[in-house]
């Protein structure tokens, strides 16, 4: 054996000792269903972060920071309206279309119109959610009821909750996965969940920093809490309102997120760091498009940061990050229930 061997040997070695502690536990779905990170598809790739991810988010900068558009009457003037359903709800609808029409395979068998589920059911939500408001008569007056927010709440979480399970149910490789680690892997779960959650607490706490900064020193009037948050808290001053941010924050949400930004973009990118660059980009920022008020983003890069870089650690194990984001929703839950007046 040469110098030169040997050395590469040893490098070897000293890489694999490493690398052990930088992932987690390998499991029987690792070996019978391995999680695709390096057969990409380029063009579905382009079509989705392109037309799901950087158009809307880009779009969204533009009306409320170059335009400053101002609501009339609680919507959007034309054309910025129909700008609006183009962009955020055709494209992507586009876009999805033609993922499946280039890769029918990768998107319904292996599971990467996951990606899509939390917009696509969101949508279907957004319809009985209207049908109610329109049947109880609050389409006008009442929109910003706690009770008909919280209504609100609840059947979008659980239509788009359907959603996840079609997903899990329809895809063999993630049920496995899910079953396997509980069954194999509950300790190693447990621990990288924790040491996961430390550092998402260190991250918020230097972003928290920041925030405030931004909110007190150039947006005096802003109070540093998103408008999502204050719906939330909003939501809250009412029994039903309790009931759907258990439920929903602690519960459904969780699976529904992680189902679709996490596994979801992974699977349909299907290369590790640029799926979590789009998971780090898009999970924050889709709690912020609806309201606009970018300034409040800092809150949401922590979890936004840890959860994609988690998911690759795990080789792609979706229990592991649904597990870390259920916990986060809970301390912020219990939280915000602890900090109400």
């Amino acid at each position: 054996m040469t110098e030169s061997s040997t050395k590469s040997t040893k490098a070897k070695k000293i890489n694999n000792e490493w690398k052990k502690y930088f992932t987690s536990k390998e499991i029987s779905s690792d070996h019978d269903y391995p999680f695709n990170f390096k057969n990409a598809n380029w063009y579905v790739s382009i079509v989705y972060l392109t037309t799901f991810i950087a158009i809307p988010i880009i779009y969204n900068l533009v009306k409320n920071y170059a335009y400053n558009v101002v609501l009339v009457d609680g919507k959007l003037p034309n054309p910025w309206n129909n700008l609006e359903l183009l962009i955020t709800i055709a494209l992507p609808i586009i876009g999805a279309g033609i993922a499946f029409a280039v890769d029918w395979k990768a998107m319904a068998k292996n599971g990467a119109w996951a990606a899509y589920t939390h917009f696509l059911f969101g949508i279907i939500s957004s319809f009985f959610v209207s049908l109610f408001l329109i049947e109880t008569g609050a389409v006008s007056g009442k929109v910003d009821d706690a009770i008909y927010l919280a209504v609100g709440f609840l059947v979008q979480i659980i239509i788009q909750f359907i959603g996840s399970l079609v997903v899990i149910f329809t895809n063999k490789a993630l049920r496995k996965q899910i079953i396997a680690t509980f069954k194999e892997a509950k300790l190693d779960l447990l621990i990288w969940i924790l040491v996961f959650l430390a550092l998402v607490s260190i991250l918020n706490f230097a972003f928290n920093a920041i925030s405030n900064s931004v909110n007190t020193n150039i947006l005096a009037d802003n109070t540093g809490n998103s408008k999502n948050q204050n719906q939330l808290v909003f939501m809250a001053t009412t029994p039903l309102g309790i009931f759907a941010l258990v439920l929903g924050s602690i519960f459904l949400a969780p699976i529904n997120e992680e189902i679709s930004y996490r596994y979801g973009t992974f699977s349909i990118v299907r290369h590790k760091w640029i799926g979590f660059s789009a998971s780090l980009i898009y999970f924050p920022a889709m709690h912020i498009m609806g309201s606009g008020d970018w300034n409040n983003i800092f809150g949401y890069l922590g979890s936004g940061i840890m959860a994609p870089l988690l998911f690759v650690c795990t080789r792609g194990n979706t229990t592991y990050t649904l597990g870390l984001h259920m916990l986060l929703n809970t301390i912020a839950t219990i939280t915000l229930f602890a900090t109400m007046k």
